[in-house]
């Protein structure tokens, strides 16, 4: 395309209000145009509904987008107030929500105890990163008798980008790339900020996450998990004792189909290994036990402890 083309297809989205520019010539920059409402702060009085504040104040930010893309909305938005309502112990409720011509972004805050400190508190782990981890596992909740867990799971993979942050740490999941990623957050210290990111022309239907993960016998069970490996490591350290991978297996037993996520870890010792595809596996033996993104290192460890379990 010619610079001169260029320049009327950039005028055009200009007038339609898709795209700003600022500067002149050739130090002019454009940038997608972004409809930002004034955040919702709602307080946390025991009356809120999650359904009205869906349909009240976000649903009109979506406009005529696709039903796949509203259904995805109305599920994340609906499930993360939920929480907030039920678990945050807070006293208010923060909604921002911004729409360009590609994507809405959605960020639903609070001003509680933190999800990972509640997790964390509420469960007996031993700090907040194994929180994250048996959060990222799903079936985690802390009151069984009104939850089963799988909101924030689900949420976590229908999203283009996801991010929950809380107590000094991010954790995030792009669907697109895809990619897990858990790094130090200073600016969520107190509370819980959640972030859902959704782009208009996504082909992603919410129906076909939930089959991903539940099972095809009659009483279709979230029997389904995949767990990002490198939430069990520790700053540098490589996982390669027994008592790592016994820590990494907790609550693993809620189902019969586990995929692990190797992406972001380089290698695995042989105990580690031992412990999950032999002495595990030979104690669960109608699990399914499979593997992603796995370097040739760790392929070999895994590789060598199930031919010892084919010994045994």
């Amino acid at each position: 395309m010619t610079r001169q083309a260029v320049n009327r297809h950039l005028a055009a989205l200009i007038a339609e209000d898709w795209v700003e520019a600022a500067g002149q010539t050739r130090s002019r920059r454009y940038r997608l145009r972004v409809d930002a409402a004034n955040p919702f702060v709602l307080i946390l009085d025991g009356t809120l509904q999650e359904d009205v504040i869906w349909r009240e104040l976000v649903r009109p930010a979506f406009g005529a987008a696709p039903a796949n893309v509203l259904a995805i909305g109305q599920y994340g938005l609906t499930e993360i107030v939920n929480n907030v309502i039920d678990h945050s112990h807070g006293t208010s409720l923060s909604i921002d929500v911004q729409r360009t011509a590609l994507e809405i972004v959605l960020t639903i805050s609070d001003d509680g105890i933190g999800i990972f400190n509640n997790i964390r508190s509420s469960l007996h782990f031993t700090d907040d990163q194994q929180a994250v981890l048996g959060l990222s596992k799903g079936k985690l909740t802390t009151d069984r008798a009104r939850h089963s867990g799988d909101g924030l799971f689900f949420v976590s993979r229908v999203f283009d980008l996801f991010e929950i942050c809380s107590s000094g740490l991010a954790f995030r999941h792009d669907t697109r790339r895809p990619q897990w990623q858990l790094e130090p957050a200073r600016d969520c210290l107190r509370g819980t900020r959640v972030t859902l990111v959704m782009g208009f022309d996504s082909p992603r239907r919410l129906q076909d996450v939930f089959d991903y993960f539940t099972s095809r016998d009659d009483d279709f069970g979230f029997t389904r998990t995949q767990v990002p490996v490198f939430l069990a490591q520790y700053g540098d350290e490589h996982l390669v004792s027994r008592s790592q991978a016994r820590r990494f297996l907790l609550r693993l037993d809620l189902f019969s189909d586990i995929l692990f996520d190797f992406q972001n870890t380089s290698t695995i010792g042989q105990g580690f290994a031992d412990e999950v595809f032999r002495v595990y596996q030979s104690q669960r033996p109608g699990t399914i036990l499979s593997w992603a993104h796995a370097t040739p290192e760790i392929e070999h460890m895994i590789v060598r402890a199930k031919a010892n379990a084919a010994r045994d």
